[in-house]
């Protein structure tokens, strides 16, 4: 039985370092007409419309944690949303301790519920729940990304701050979107079945260690990404180490503004 393929394009593949030629995370899915933009980090806005989908055509935002490298676009483009006079209904889902701040920085920012010309609706994940956004089922799994900085801060740290990685399924597809992740350990439980597609970022994570872990898993499709800066100017090096250790995945990297179907 043939399936739609789903698509991925690249808006911002940059690590947390302040990058001359990429933009913060963003990525964009579309699977059955649905388009998912997960993370919005600078230069999101910029880069929709410079690709011709623009502000009105995102249907869902999936935040995987909110780190201003994932997350620094997001008051830029609800203004975006605002001023161009968005008409369709916007769901944000994102980690549940973030939710009051972000709607206070909005109101700080001058970015009131009342000017909105369409309905914002904020869906606060709840670990291991499976949300259905119309066809697409998302499963929010958390990861140990932030577990560093709860240790080293833990009076200082936001009370239940989480960082996920998703599962998805659609169009009888399955693939993954890692987010930051602490270890590749935090992959294990997204791995004991067959993944069509895993979109990894590897800023916090050595390259060796990753591969060591997914060798011999059921991946078919690795997508480097998130490279921090020496790492990314190592990138061709990087990608041949990964192809000679995991001979049995198709690897490839994420340049800015690429696109992979699936």
């Amino acid at each position: 039985m043939e399936t739609n393929p789903v698509q991925l394009h690249c808006l911002g593949v940059g690590p947390g370092w302040p990058c001359p030629d990429r933009n913060g995370s963003a990525y964009l899915y579309q699977a059955g007409g649905l388009r998912l933009l997960c993370d919005c980090a600078e230069g999101a806005s910029r880069a929709l419309k410079a690709s011709g989908v623009g502000l009105e055509a995102i249907d869902r935002i999936l935040l995987t944690h909110l780190h201003f490298d994932h997350v620094g676009g997001l008051f830029f483009y609800l203004q975006g949303c605002w001023v161009e006079r968005r008409r369709d209904p916007l769901t944000i889902h994102l980690p549940a301790h973030g939710l009051p701040a972000v709607r206070e920085m909005l109101r700080q920012g001058f970015i009131l519920d009342e000017l909105f010309p369409f309905e914002l609706r904020w869906e606060p994940w709840e670990p291991g729940r499976t949300v259905d956004c119309e066809g697409v089922q998302v499963t929010p799994v958390p990861t140990t990304h932030l577990d560093g900085l709860k240790q080293r801060h833990p009076t200082a740290m936001p009370a239940g701050a989480v960082a996920y990685a998703f599962e998805f399924r659609a169009a009888g597809k399955r693939w993954i979107h890692s987010g930051d992740v602490g270890s590749p350990a935090d992959l294990a439980p997204l791995l004991e079945e067959p993944a069509d597609l895993l979109l990894c970022e590897v800023a916090h994570i050595e390259p060796p260690s990753l591969f060591r872990f997914l060798a011999g898993r059921p991946v078919r499709r690795l997508v480097m990404t998130h490279l921090p800066v020496g790492l990314w100017d190592e990138r061709d090096r990087l990608l041949a180490e990964a192809r000679a250790r995991l001979p049995e995945i198709q690897v490839e990297l994420a340049t800015e503004g690429s696109r992979f179907e699936f």
